[in-house]
């Protein structure tokens, strides 16, 4: 399943919850589906932005837990890279059918 997102409002605009269509969306946004073409439909209008992922309480609270001296802590691991997905078959064109094609004969 996919990893859900979470957008807003793009600045200007209001934009109704298809869930319940008596609310707009809230300033922070709220998570859908990437996959939804409802929101997938929004988002390519321009009605809607992919907000940045909020930090939560508990990740805010973690960098003041760390340990206070540079010696304890463990040193950092680079960043991993980013990883591609699969190459893809290339589709081969489908022709069309050829129907009912008029030939004539000489008679």
């Amino acid at each position: 399943m996919a990893e859900k997102i979470t957008i807003k409002a793009a600045p200007g605009r209001n934009v109704r919850d298809p869930n319940n269509r008596n609310r707009v969306l809230p300033a922070d946004g709220i998570k859908v589906s990437p996959t939804d073409p409802y929101w997938f439909l929004k988002l390519k209008r321009g009605d809607v932005v992919i907000a940045p992922p909020q930090k939560t309480a508990q990740a805010a609270a973690t960098p003041a837990a760390a340990p206070a001296s540079a010696s304890a802590a463990a040193p950092a691991s680079p960043p991993a890279a980013p990883v591609s997905p699969a190459p893809t078959q290339p589709q081969t064109p489908v022709k069309p059918a050829v129907t009912g094609t008029a030939t004539q004969s000489a008679e």
